[in-house]
């Protein structure tokens, strides 16, 4: 794991318009509807490595304080862009 990784670990961003979500990495595009953040951290306290897929970064999306739903979502680890909002 690199320190990229360590230091987005536990992070949210806020959204980020062109951000491209995947059902799984190299898998299907997924249309998201609104303008969701991304967070890191609801993976971390899965228990898993949001990182552990080389160039991919696993993903949960919340609406500013709660998550969306359960399901989680991939984009490419160069994509993590927007706003730090908070851990």
């Amino acid at each position: 794991m690199t320190l990229f990784s360590f230091v987005l670990l536990s992070q949210v961003f806020s959204y980020c318009p062109g951000t491209i979500f995947y059902d799984q990495p190299n898998g299907k595009v997924v249309n998201i509807e609104g303008t969701p953040n991304s967070s890191i951290s609801d993976i971390h306290y899965l228990d898993r490595d949001p990182h552990r897929v080389p160039g991919w970064v696993e993903i949960v999306l919340r609406d500013g304080r709660y998550k969306l739903s359960d399901r989680t979502y991939w984009i490419k680890g160069h994509d993590i862009c927007g706003k730090f909002i908070g851990r």
